[in-house]
């Protein structure tokens, strides 16, 4: 006997949907078939309708700074002088607990620019007396460290050239000396035999003074320090340097000599560099001094002079001096008393 299968109206819910029948006879050994082709169908919908799994790529944290330290290199105070410098630094602290050194990331900034300055490597420079706040900045975080500057008690003072140089032949200037205070007392000596010189304005407070180099005829470079000396023994200095000759040079020895009224006779050498250097030693035509012998020579030699008996006292000179002119004469001082 042959059994039938009456299905009412199935759906498959596929893309588009379509009915299968509205009444399908299906013999009863294909009801394992249908049911498996039913099955399937409705796997496939339930899939291709599943929502996506995907997961999103990971976004990288970057690390956030949350307070900066500011502070004097070498753990210095915060005090300066007028026109003295000291290095800053900043350190940033960040939220996952490490430190990172932003001195030279981080925009510095003074609260008040007449009392200090900064540099974009947060080098503070003092200025006129006060207070100011110098910060360091990154992103919006904030640190700061306030700065004094004042005039450190007693007297200072301030040497204006603080150093020249000279050629050969020499020269003169004339030095400013700037005191802290009104009451500041100082002298200025040399220390450097070549160069005598001592001063004394004999009054308190800033002034100036002038002083002259000779020529050097010496084969080297020399040098010489002025040192401001201040009654409360506080010290500033100027410092100079003196070319040496282009070429050849020429050195007296003794520099001077001292002959009385009653007239004399003197000698001194003269020793040149290289030893093939030409020279004549001469004496003013005003002069009462009288060169006997080694009026001219090359390379070493000496040279005699004699003075007569005189009714005051002098001074004179005697110059050996190269043939060019191109180097400076070597002196020999005379001074008769």
């Amino acid at each position: 006997m042959a059994f039938w299968l009456h299905v009412r109206r199935v759906v498959v819910a596929t893309a588009p949907q379509r009915a299968l029948g509205e009444i399908v006879s299906v013999p009863g050994n294909a009801m394992s078939k249908l049911r498996a082709a039913l099955t399937y169908a409705l796997l496939v919908s339930a899939c291709s309708s599943a929502p996506s799994t995907t997961p999103s790529p990971l976004t990288p944290t970057v690390p956030v700074v949350t307070s900066i330290q500011v502070g004097v290199l070498g753990n210095g105070s915060p005090v300066l002088e007028p026109n003295q410098g000291k290095q800053f630094w900043a350190l940033g602290s960040y939220a996952d607990g490490t430190t990172v050194d932003l001195t030279n990331t981080a925009l510095w900034r003074t609260s008040n620019p007449v009392v200090a300055t900064v540099t974009s490597g947060g080098l503070v420079t003092g200025g006129g007396v006060g207070h100011a706040d110098i910060s360091a900045t990154v992103s919006t975080v904030t640190g700061a460290l306030g700065v004094e500057v004042a005039v450190p008690p007693g007297c200072r003072y301030v040497v204006n050239p603080p150093r020249l140089i000279f050629s050969a032949f020499g020269g003169s200037s004339t030095v400013s000396v700037v005191a802290s205070a009104s009451d500041c007392r100082w002298r200025v000596t040399s220390d450097a035999s070549w160069l005598q010189f001592s001063y004394d304005p004999r009054v308190s407070g800033s002034g100036t003074f002038f002083y002259s180099v000779p020529g050097n005829s010496t084969p080297s470079i020399r040098d010489a320090n002025l040192v401001i000396s201040g009654t409360d023994g506080t010290t500033a200095v100027h410092s100079l340097e003196q070319e040496r000759p282009v070429s050849c040079s020429y050195v007296v020895t003794p520099d001077h000599s001292d002959i009385p009224l009653a007239g004399g006779s003197r000698s001194f050498r003269v020793d040149t560099t290289p030893n093939d250097c030409r020279w004549n030693a001469t004496a003013p035509s005003y002069s009462p001094i009288h060169i006997t012998s080694g009026s001219s020579g090359t390379g070493n030699g000496v040279v005699t002079f004699t003075v007569p008996a005189l009714s005051y006292p002098t001074t004179g000179t005697v110059q050996v001096a190269g043939l060019s002119g191109q180097n400076p004469p070597g002196i020999h001082t005379v001074v008769i008393k």
